[in-house]
């Protein structure tokens, strides 16, 4: 039974002896067209019809890739040059750093 009262059952994978929960896996997740708010802590679960998400000015989005194993991934595709351009004792390379400040958790 969910917080707010509702019945829900779902099927999950066990680690054997263990203390660690069910998880909800990432193909469960995409097959349910889920959307997570980690700030928030608030999972969504969207009905038929699609959704549309409003963000404010200065929000960002990047496209993930899936991995062969079922992880997402964060592309960055000029660590690279960014590297290079750093060890030449060049001034770091803006794109990264902003990438990495984007993703970085707050703490």
């Amino acid at each position: 039974m969910f917080a707010n009262g509702e019945n829900g059952t779902f099927n999950a994978p066990i680690v054997p002896r263990s203390s660690t929960p069910a998880l909800l896996g990432n193909k469960a997740l995409r097959r349910n067209m889920a959307i997570m708010d980690c700030h928030n802590g608030i999972i969504y679960f969207i009905g038929p019809g699609g959704y549309q998400i409003l963000l404010p000015p200065g929000s960002r989005e990047y496209k993930l890739e899936l991995s062969d194993s079922g992880h997402w991934m964060l592309p960055v595709t000029e660590y690279a040059a960014a590297a290079a351009a750093s060890k030449k004792g060049a001034a770091a390379v803006q794109g990264l750093q902003l990438l990495h400040a984007s993703v970085a958790p707050k703490e």
